[in-house]
Parts: C-alpha cells; structure tokens; sequence
C-alpha cells in the first residue's frame, strides 16, 4: 500500500494543508467516496440575520471520490467550520450501511469540560501521553487540536472492511471507557463520524485545528495492526470470544420463538450476539440482490423493521442516526419506497424506545431489542434452499448439516490423500522386496500385515502388468503399431 512520503518533520508535514493529515486516512489510489460537512461562515450567517432575521443557511455535505480529494481540499475555504469523514463508502452517502473500510479508531476528547479544563493543550497532550502507559493503552498515533479538545487516533495497518465494523465498534466503545477522565465523547463513536480538518478554523473558539503531536516510527506515523490493538483494549481476546460464542450466542439465537435480547455492553456474549446481528443484516441485502434488488410485496415493513433492529443491535449505529439509516435502507430495498413519516411513527416507535432505553440505560436489563430466530426469519421471509446457500447466519438446520458435512469432507480430503500416497509407497516397497527374493512371510512380519494382506498386494500388482501385456499385445497385432513406428 502506498503511502504519503513526508520531507518535512512529522508534525510541521501534517500542519501544511488539509490534505497530508486527510490522506493518512484515505490513501490517494484508494477506490470509494469521502464525505466533507461545511457549515455555513460568520459572513454568511451575518447576511442571513440582517437579510431575514434569522438564519436561513444549513450545515452542507456533499460526496466526492477520493481521487479527487486535493483539488477539493484546495478550493476549500479554510475560515468555515469543515468536517471530514473518517471511513470511505462505496456509494456518494455517509451512512454505515454503505461503508468500503475505515483506516482509524479515535475518540474525540472534550477535555474543556473535564478537570484539565483551560490548562495549556501542549501540557494536556503530555499528561494524556503518559495516562497511557500508565493504563497500558497503545499510544495514539496522532493528537490533534479540535479547536476546544482532542482528537486522538489510531492509524492502522490495513483499512478494515464493512464485516470488522462490530469488532471495531467494540474497539471503539473501549476506548471512550478507558479516556472516560478526559470527558470522551460517546456520541462521536460512530463509522460515519466526521471530525474537522486540519488547518480549518473552529468558528466557536476561533482557533484552527492543527496537529500536536505524532507518535513516529521509521519517518511516519505509527500503525497499528488492528487486531494487537483489539486485544490491548478489549477484555476479552479473539480466541476467548470464540469459544464462549459457540456455547452461549450463537446457542440462544439460534432458538425459533421471538425474545427480548437484552442491554449491556459488558461481557464477550454481548459482542458475539453483535457480531451475528451484522451478519443477519447483510444476509438480509443479499437476499434482496438475490431478488433482483426489490423487496416482495408485502414484505417492505419487514425487511426494513428486522434490518433496522440488526442494524441497532450490531452497535455500528445509535437511535439519533437511526432515521437516516432508515432512509438509506429504505431506498436500497425498494427505489421506489415513498417514506411515510406515519408508517415511521407508528411502526418503528416501539423499537425506536427500546433502542434509546439501551444506548441510555446499558446496565438495565428489564428492557432490550426483540430478537427473533432463524426459522422464523426463514418463514417471514420465505428464503428457499438454494437463497440459504447464499447467506452466512440465516440458514435452516438441514443446510447447516450440508455445509458442516462439506467442511469435513474438506478437511479430511489432505488426510485421504497422504494415507492413500502411503499406501501407495508401501505397495511399491513390498513388490520390489519380493522380486527381491523376500518370501510373503517376511513381508508381512516388515510390514505388519497379513500373510492375506501380501497376495492381496501382489496379486493386485500381476494383474494390473497382465492387463497391459494383453493391451500392447493386441495394439501390437493390429497393424497400427507398425504404422506408428513407421511414420517416426
């Protein structure tokens, strides 16, 4: 992966423009869009108060490949409140449903309301630097000045796909718990956050955001294999989460009557059951790519209320975004879907509560999302056999016997063919010791085999060189043979 060569000192490189901080981010060649939130300037607002009395101008985002994103940083005008997206997404939007990979995890640091409130921002990075040693968290690769906090972010090695972002999400969540004393902002924890550039002002201090520090290694900015940094923050390690997701969430969901799936972010069978809420979520696209791209008819509130709920229960989204995730998945599964604020407020309320209660409230466990089980989602949405053999979570138990007898028989297959080329060289040895004179006898007490087991070897062996005297006899007599050497 290529990545952007720095001639100045680190620091001072990523202070020049928007764009080096931005391109560490989203690589120059990479495919996808980025996103860029403008809100409107002092003398616009201005304008707006004096022409109407109030202020007429809204917050602006627009989408743009990522190809061109110098030329869009360098028309931009630096005096505006601007914000970039974090993640990259295959289509022009910046919904979660749509993310291609994200490069980072942050947290975006409010440490104006904390106890280093109004203590120099230089001596707040030195103390957050050395909170981490003192916590054991990975040191972040760069602190950056909001304009009133901290932005603090982990470079990775390699971007992250749309199926990581629940494993993400709990990296995430982990990281706001551990800089929870420098007042971590839970609401900015999102893929689609967008966070503001470097070298723009912040309107509301009027200070510009600038880069206070890198942690370097070899020229650059330090990465960080996202997997190393998952198991530095995380309770629980991959392989532990493994083993308990076999026995505890994968065991209850696969249960057939709807319940409650219940609040509360501690524990490794809470991120297991977020992890299989991702996945039934993109069974569910698939199963509407599978079918031409449509919903069936009668089936739209379904598809877009179970979608939802996954989409809420994975943790990649909250109930402020939850509308306009809604809309987004409106429109994939029906292009034609009219939104219906009553459908939405009739429909989605109940879920919509459940899910504010639980991003509120996560230690009460009186509440929580429905949860429903694979065979009923099969029955809902009348999935056949050959669409289960599509998807990764939702499947009926017979194909989860197929693809379970298709493992095997792949597992076994590199154990079959070492047996039978044993077998084989074994077979090789005992005919060339009994043409050495070894008797039957002898061979089996080498061997360990029957005296049975011998004649059976050779006797396979005679017939197979019968078999082809016989063949060469018969080409030899027919003429051909004498043609063959002929035509050489």
């Amino acid at each position: 992966m290529a990545r952007h060569q720095f001639s100045l000192p680190l620091v001072d490189s990523l202070n020049h423009s928007s764009l080096p901080e931005a391109r560490l981010l989203h690589e120059a060649k990479a495919p996808g869009f980025f996103a860029l939130l403008t809100k409107p300037s002092p003398a616009d607002i201005e304008h707006d108060r004096r022409a109407y009395g109030k202020v007429r101008r809204r917050s602006r985002q627009s989408s743009y490949r990522i190809e061109h994103m110098p030329l869009v940083l360098d028309h931009l005008d630096p005096s505006r409140d601007s914000f970039l997206s974090q993640a990259q997404f295959f289509r022009p939007t910046r919904r979660v449903i749509h993310l291609w990979h994200i490069n980072l995890c942050f947290v975006d640091l409010d440490v104006y309301k904390s106890a280093l409130a109004g203590e120099n921002l230089n001596h707040v990075v030195q103390v957050l630097r050395r909170y981490c040693g003192d916590e054991g968290v990975p040191l972040p690769s760069v602190i950056i000045s909001s304009g009133r906090g901290l932005y603090a972010k982990w470079i990775l090695e390699q971007p992250l796909p749309q199926a990581a972002l629940p494993r993400w999400n709990a990296v995430q969540e982990a990281l706001l718990e551990r800089f929870s004393p420098f007042h971590a902002d839970w609401k900015a924890r999102s893929a689609s956050q967008v966070l503001r550039l470097v070298q723009t002002v912040n309107t509301k201090s009027g200070e510009r955001v600038r880069v206070l520090h890198v942690e370097e290694m070899d020229g650059e900015p330090l990465r960080y294999d996202f997997e190393r940094l998952a198991e530095a923050v995380l309770p629980w390690t991959r392989r532990e989460l493994e083993a308990l997701r076999t026995r505890r969430a994968l065991k209850k969901a696969g249960q057939q009557e709807l319940r409650l799936l219940r609040g509360g972010r501690e524990g490794p069978a809470r991120f297991s059951v977020r992890g299989l809420a991702w996945a039934r979520l993109q069974d569910l696209r698939t199963l509407q790519r599978l079918r031409g791209g449509m919903v069936k008819e009668g089936l739209r509130e379904e598809t877009l209320f179970w979608s939802l709920l996954f989409m809420l229960a994975s943790g990649v989204t909250t109930p402020r975004q939850m509308f306009h995730e809604a809309q987004a998945l409106a429109r994939e599964f029906n292009s034609g879907f009219v939104w219906n604020r009553e459908w939405r407020d009739s429909d989605l309320s109940t879920l919509y509560r459940r899910a504010k209660h639980e991003m509120e409230h996560p230690g009460d466990r009186t509440r929580g999302l429905y949860w429903i089980g694979n065979t009923k989602l099969i029955e809902t949405f009348q999935i056949t056999p050959d669409e289960e053999r599509q998807m990764r979570t939702i499947i009926s138990r017979d194909e989860k016997r197929r693809r379970n007898a298709a493992q095997h028989r792949e597992a076994r297959r590199p154990d079959v063919e070492i047996r039978a080329q044993a077998r084989a060289d074994r077979d090789q040895a005992i005919r060339r010791e009994a043409a050495e004179g070894f008797s039957q006898r002898e061979l089996a007490i080498r061997h360990g085999l029957s005296r049975g087991g011998i004649r059976r070897i050779l006797a396979a062996a005679s017939t197979c060189l019968s078999a082809c005297s016989y063949f060469l006899a018969g080409f030899a007599g027919s003429g051909l043979f004498y043609v063959l050497l002929y035509s050489l």
